[in-house]
């Protein structure tokens, strides 16, 4: 009994991988990357601000997206870094700052619109501050050690107390203003 082999699937089989193996079909189109962040948190004038944006590409190697601005602009002081997709710096005006975001891989783009709302420095007024208790009279006005704030005594005397507050518990302070009345004793 003699038993005949079919050569018709490995011959299909064999030139089907030869072509293949040449590139003689058309690359398969794959989906833009998609961008997975749903919004961005906002900041304060004068702290450091950092964000990333993130997004799947079905086709492309990681690190092969390319970021970037393509509609408005982000706050002053922030910038977008454009291979790795992170929005830092420190802003330097308050408000509503809308932008599109685009992303762009080897196999196209997709953009998402967003906002950032920068809020203004907290301005703490304190009038006639009695020497030594600052610290009860910003606590009082809702500033607390750490917020970036300002701070404008217009009467009153600054002592060798408050400035160590100051200098201890204020890291955040980006403004001390002496206006009116009011006088410092620096230690």
């Amino acid at each position: 009994m003699n038993i005949k082999r079919k050569k018709g699937p490995r011959l299909l089989s064999l030139a089907l991988s030869l072509i293949l193996m040449l590139g003689l079909l058309p690359r398969l189109a794959l989906a833009a990357p998609t961008i997975t962040t749903a919004n961005l948190p906002g900041g304060r004038v004068g702290a450091p601000y950092r964000a990333a944006l993130a997004a799947t590409s079905e086709g492309g190697q990681p690190g092969a997206l390319t970021w970037s601005i393509t509609e408005g602009s982000l706050p002053d002081g922030l910038t977008l870094d454009q291979t790795a997709g992170v929005i830092s710096g420190t802003p330097t005006a308050s408000g509503v700052f809308p932008f599109t975001v685009t992303v762009t891989d080897a196999d196209g783009q997709t953009s998402q619109a967003y906002s950032i709302t920068i809020q203004a420095l907290e301005e703490v007024l304190i009038d006639n501050h009695t020497a030594g208790q600052l610290q009860n009279e910003v606590a009082a006005r809702g500033a607390v050690p750490g917020d970036l704030y300002a701070l404008t005594v217009s009467g009153g005397a600054l002592d060798a107390a408050d400035f160590t507050f100051l200098r201890t518990s204020c890291t955040a302070l980006e403004r001390l203003d002496l206006s009116g009345s009011a006088t410092a004793e620096v230690p």
